[in-house]
């Protein structure tokens, strides 16, 4: 635990681990005693808060014969998704750059299996016949501290000059808990 800067809030417990499992479980508990102390504030705990990962699993025997490029799967497939610098372009003294993206509706992810490839043979081959997509589950954030897995849960407290009693509060509680290396 540190106190104060460079920290990101005045209240952070680090954890470092290898378990990922057993990181998130014991995150749970950490974030559960900051959330039951009283003055305890803005608690955040990366391990806690999921997204969805979108997954292309490119079949590459099909892409070869169908002569799609990998490169350029990865290229439409970003641009499907985001905007992608192309180039950048002088104009009277001033740069701008050149974007790049698809022509469909990003918010409708059920477009993205129709974007279409061209094919060194000619014609178009879409997505969903080189590539099967997949949401995943995935942590939204996961560090490393000289090259172990870490995770800081954050916290403040009501006012400045509650942080030290109530950091020693959360340390003794803290102390209590039962959770093995890894």
């Amino acid at each position: 635990m540190q106190n104060g800067p460079p920290v990101e809030a005045p209240i952070e417990i680090r954890l470092i681990g290898d378990d990922l499992p057993m990181m998130k479980e014991v995150a749970a508990e950490v974030e559960e005693i900051l959330s039951d102390t009283d003055g305890v504030i803005n608690i955040y705990n990366p391990l806690g808060v999921r997204k969805t990962d979108l997954k292309v699993a490119i079949n590459r025997d099909k892409a070869n014969m169908y002569g799609i490029l990998l490169p350029e799967i990865d290229q439409v497939i970003r641009a499907g998704v985001d905007l992608i610098k192309a180039d950048e372009l002088t104009f009277n003294q001033n740069d701008y750059d050149l974007i790049v993206e698809a022509n469909y509706k990003k918010d409708q992810l059920d477009e993205l299996p129709k974007m279409k490839f061209a094919s060194v043979f000619g014609g178009q081959v879409p997505l969903n016949h080189v590539a099967a997509l997949t949401f995943e589950n995935a942590i939204s954030e996961i560090r490393h501290y000289n090259t172990d897995r870490s995770a800081s849960i954050t916290a403040s407290t009501l006012s400045f000059d509650a942080v030290i009693p109530t950091t020693e509060m959360i340390m003794s509680k803290l102390e209590k808990l039962d959770y093995q290396d890894g």
